[in-house]
């Protein structure tokens, strides 16, 4: 309640592999019913889905609600050091370190910015584990927000 009540703009992430199983109709609700925020849909983890998939649900949800497509960053700067991974085992060709849909997003922020006439203020919603600290950090381009696979971190 306190993210969305500070926000102008409110970014929901969902899971690409489950976007219907990530969403919250009841916060989805009460967002659009005040009528003075806006509420985007973020489809995060997007290299985990085959390409045809990820365009169906985007068809799907941008007929609802503005819906961005995304995948975060994982080589980000944390307090001034580039973070090195260890090349343990072997990435699947699919993955990357660059965050795909920044661009986009950013622009529908400045459009959201624009309309208002005001710096805006951002917030970021979803259930646990679908990437909101990662889309953060990606945002901000370093590690400003814990990741981890426990709930309540950030």
């Amino acid at each position: 309640k306190k993210v969305i009540e500070a926000s102008d703009v409110v970014l929901e992430v969902l899971d690409a592999r489950d976007p219907l199983g990530c969403r919250c109709p009841q916060v989805e609700e009460a967002i659009i019913q005040g009528g003075q925020k806006k509420l985007v849909l973020l489809l995060n983890k997007s290299d985990l889905v085959p390409k045809e998939n990820l365009e169906n649900w985007l068809n799907y949800l941008k007929k609802e609600l503005p819906t961005v497509v995304f995948r975060a960053s994982t080589n980000l700067k944390d307090k001034g050091k580039i973070v090195k991974h260890l090349k343990v085992r072997k990435r699947a060709p699919f993955q990357s370190e660059v965050c795909v849909g920044k661009d986009g997003l950013w622009k529908l922020l400045r459009g959201f910015q624009e309309a208002y006439g005001k710096a805006i203020q951002v917030g970021v919603i979803g259930f646990p584990n679908v990437g909101k600290s990662s889309i953060i950090n990606s945002l901000k381009q370093e590690r400003i927000c814990n990741v981890g696979v426990s709930m309540g971190l950030t």
